[in-house]
């Protein structure tokens, strides 16, 4: 498959060094198609043709591929939306992938623009199912990437079948969903760094056969930072110092008492909250000012990183009360009972009320959209303020 490939691979690149207009690509793309053995002469590719959707309505397709079913009878099996080689694509252009996909009962669809992707409607989503399909395999135009033969080998219209393609995005899906569970356990590991790697060092020199009160002793003399090598955006590493300064802050202010009372106002001082309650108060009062907003698109305001991965910072009830079966101890960790908000859609969710050091996070994520000021001399809004005037 690597032949064809790169031929396909010299055409499609072309197109895009040369920014040709739309119609042109899709014929280029057509002959890509050709390349692989899809023919127009025997039906089973199928361009710019119009598929009526009811007594009124009709679709028009880029292109449809399609093969023989037992009958002999050629049925659609991927719907393709083309854009222009120069293309960004936007999320309005894949909901049109998805209608045809939907129209056409489809669970596969290929977009082609400034890169190949295969999406894959699940179709068994239980706890979502008006789920959008996912991307399952996406193919840089612009290298020669390994990507393209897998490619290549699943649209070979002589080995192409709904079953085949089924397996691979079955087969993606799961290593995507093992990868997120690795980062995200790496991720939960990372956030709590140094009492789980003092506990693995205590482990291991308690197995050695030293006392227990020893390695207590010496392990309280250690600090253990574990950073990402990763490249990281502004935002977080504002996140870090603010965290550092907070902790800072609550050693400062609250050397005879345990914990930080610092009360906070978005409000330009009428109300005061305490950290938990803060949160409670400004999610309560975006959900109120945004009466039509969606869980997903609150999540994406307030996303669970400000957190972490798994409890965010907000999650639907439903998944609240899951986590609570498994666990009796997740039910002192979030607002319950009359704090629960209900958004238009009839959608629950529950507030996460566990801050502490970790609220410099949600500061900074609301940075820009409320105005926060506190009773008490807060380190952290001098770093925002200074970080804000510094443009960072």
């Amino acid at each position: 498959m690597k032949g064809n490939w790169l031929e396909i691979y010299d055409i499609l690149s072309y197109c895009i060094s040369n920014e040709v207009m739309e119609s042109i690509y899709q014929r280029e793309i057509e002959n890509c198609f050709k390349i692989l053995g899809w023919r127009k002469t025997n039906n089973t590719l199928q361009s710019q043709i119009t598929i009526p959707i009811g007594s009124n309505n009709f679709i028009r397709p880029d292109i449809v591929l399609q093969k023989e079913n037992d009958s002999g009878t050629c049925v659609p099996l991927i719907a393709v939306e083309i854009k222009r080689p120069d293309n960004i694509k936007r999320e309005r252009q894949e909901l049109q992938l998805f209608s045809y996909m939907r129209q056409l009962r489809l669970n596969f669809g290929l977009y082609i623009g400034e890169k190949i992707q295969l999406f894959y409607d699940t179709q068994d989503n239980k706890e979502n199912p008006i789920a959008n399909p996912v991307p399952v395999l996406t193919v840089n135009i612009k290298d020669t990437d390994n990507n393209g033969e897998i490619f290549c080998e699943l649209f070979t219209y002589s080995s192409c079948s709904a079953d085949r393609i089924e397996s691979f995005c079955k087969d993606s899906l799961k290593r995507k969903q093992e990868y997120s569970r690795l980062k995200e356990r790496i991720s939960d590991f990372v956030l709590d760094a140094e009492e789980n790697i003092k506990k693995l060092i205590k482990d291991m020199l308690l197995t050695e056969g030293f006392e227990e009160e020893r390695i207590y002793k010496e392990l309280s003399k250690i600090d253990i930072h574990v950073n990402s090598r990763t490249v990281e955006s502004k935002i977080q590493h504002t996140v870090r110092q603010l965290e550092a300064t907070a902790t800072n802050h609550i050693a400062d202010s609250n050397s005879s008492q345990t914990r930080d009372t610092t009360r906070f106002s978005f409000d330009g001082g009428i109300h005061y909250y305490n950290k938990r309650k803060f949160v409670l108060e400004i999610i309560k009062h975006y959900v109120n000012t945004h009466s039509g907003i969606t869980f997903e698109e609150l999540e994406k305001v307030f996303y669970p990183e400000i957190f972490n991965r798994n409890r965010g910072v907000v999650k639907r009830l439903t998944d609240v009360q899951k986590m609570i079966s498994q666990s009796e101890d997740v039910k002192n960790r979030y607002f319950l009972d009359s704090d629960i908000i209900t958004l238009f859609d009839g959608t629950q969710i529950a507030v996460n009320n566990q801050w502490g050091t970790r609220f410099p996070k949600f500061l900074a994520a609301i940075n820009g959209i409320y105005t926060v000021v506190s009773n008490n001399d807060y380190k952290a809004f001098k770093l925002l303020e200074r970080n804000d005037k510094n443009g960072k």
